[in-house]
């Protein structure tokens, strides 16, 4: 369950509009409105704030807003821009509730903010809960509360948080983590409408990620690959990725910026490669590429049995370091398989895995000289990652090694599963288990007799004179809508 205060509204009337509308389908990135009712409301009686049927046979809604802004005219405060809004959301596959189970989440929500004690609360929002679809609600509110007072800035993460965690376990919803600084960075609404859009296009692509989704796999794959900064950017640059750097006010080179889209204007929409993941940090990479692994081994086979290997001697239990690197190195054997198999499957699995592979803090790498299990086995992950992106330009990669390498993968998860198990982080569990679905998609793609061949719209770029072009039948250049803001 997602519980998100959405940005304030500065008509309430709008809002209400859209909440009661036809909605936007999913072919245009959004949501199709079902039926939107009312199924909760500050007073108790959800039934009587409903849309006023008009002659033309639309509807109006002015009757509810006016309802919801009368605190703030009797205080003698415009109503424009003190419009709140609540998105409560379950996943896709979860069991599908009923208005009375939505109801009391919508009054626990309220509850839980701080904004709503009961219907005989006299300093209470005025608020009405809608529901449109399976998987949500919304809720609108009046920031100014009954006895005129704005209600403020409410840091609402760790109430609504407990909340989560009390419903998830109530009607078995899919987990969600801990506000502990491991999740990733949400997506913005344009980049994540493009990408519902393509996936439900006739000829769409089911598969398809946002930007910083694909930006955050290939910066990954060629990050593995380069071994060196240089060869990094010149890497990212040939493969059609637009790179800038960020520097301090000094002149210092902070971190870059890549992108794969422009504007309507033509300006690159760029991302800081830092804020793609932890990982992509540029400290990071430098700490990785210095103490890479040794992949003098040019035979697909040998990071075959290094994978292998690490699944059937990872250890039974973790401390948290040592999670962390192995963590690391099985994130980085997602995105090679990914890149080796070049299968749609093998790189959703990569993206399912960002939460299972982080905790909250970052540890550097175990150095590949020390003893032990664990470090055999973040060793074993490391070489057989940077063997398969190394091997990942061959046209037609044997089809029988890709099945051992996604049984493989399919193991280290199982167990990463298992280690978030024990330390109760059902997020992280449910994110390995994620993964590990999307791998065993990938083995019945691979092992499905006259398969066929996987279309995307790649467009290959001209190499620059002197760049290593490996990897630039690989990337795909979006199309610029026309509509897309600059952000980050």
């Amino acid at each position: 369950m997602i519980v998100h205060a959405a940005p304030s509204g500065s008509n309430t009337t709008g809002l209400l509009s859209y909440l009661y509308g036809p909605g936007v389908g999913p072919e245009r990135g959004g949501t199709e409105h079902v039926d939107p009712r009312t199924i909760a409301s500050w007073d108790g009686v959800p039934e009587i704030h409903t849309p006023v049927p008009r002659t033309d046979g639309g509807q109006s809604v002015r009757d509810m807003a006016s309802t919801l802004d009368l605190p703030a005219r009797l205080a003698g405060v415009s109503p424009t821009g003190q419009t709140g809004h609540i998105i409560v959301a379950n996943h896709d596959d979860d069991p599908v509730l009923t208005d009375d189970q939505w109801r009391e989440i919508a009054e626990t929500t309220m509850r839980r903010s701080g904004l709503w004690n009961g219907p005989d609360d006299g300093a209470a929002v005025r608020w009405i809960a809608t529901r449109h679809d399976d998987t949500g609600i919304h809720i609108t509110y009046s920031r100014i509360r009954e006895n005129g007072r704005d209600a403020g800035w409410i840091n609402y993460t760790r109430a609504w948080e407990d909340m989560r965690h009390e419903y998830e376990a109530r009607y078995g919803l899919t987990p969600t983590g801990s506000a502990d600084g491991t999740a990733r960075r949400p997506y913005h609404q344009a980049e994540a409408s493009r990408a519902k859009a393509e996936r439900h296009a006739v000829d769409g692509d089911r598969h398809a990620l946002p930007d910083t989704a694909r930006l955050r796999h290939w910066c990954t794959v060629i990050a593995l690959e380069a071994g060196a900064e240089q060869g990094f950017v010149d890497r990212l640059r040939a493969a059609g990725i637009t790179v800038a750097e960020h520097r301090d006010p000094t002149g210092a080179l902070l971190d870059y910026r890549v992108g794969i889209r422009t504007d309507s204007t033509g300006r690159p929409i760029l991302y800081q490669l830092g804020k793609l993941a932890p990982e992509l940090r540029l400290d990071e990479l430098r700490t990785a590429w210095n103490s890479a692994a040794d992949h003098t081994p040019e035979a697909v086979s040998a990071a075959v049995d290094a994978l292998e290997r690490a699944a059937a001697n990872a250890p039974d239990e973790l401390t948290d370091d040592e999670f962390r690197t192995i963590g690391k190195a099985t994130r980085d054997v997602l995105h090679a398989a990914a890149a080796y198999t070049d299968l749609d499957e093998l790189r959703a699995a990569a993206e399912a895995a960002d939460r299972a592979g982080r905790l909250a803090a970052h540890a550097p790498m175990i150095p590949s000289s020390s003893p032990g299990p664990v470090a055999q086995m973040a060793r074993d992950l490391r070489v057989s990652a940077g063997i398969l992106v190394n091997q990942s330009g061959e046209d037609d990669p044997d089809r029988d090694v890709a099945v051992r390498i996604v049984i493989a993968v399919a193991s280290v998860l199982v167990q990463v599963e298992a280690w978030h198990e024990l330390a109760d982080r059902r997020a992280a569990a449910h994110a390995a288990f994620t993964a590990r679905e999307h791998v065993l998609q990938a083995r019945r793609a691979l092992t499905t007799p006259h398969r066929p061949a996987a279309t995307r719209p790649v467009t290959p770029r001209q190499g620059v004179a002197g760049i290593d072009t490996s990897a630039a039948r690989t990337i795909p250049r979006p199309q610029t809508p026309t509509d897309v803001p600059r952000r980050r």
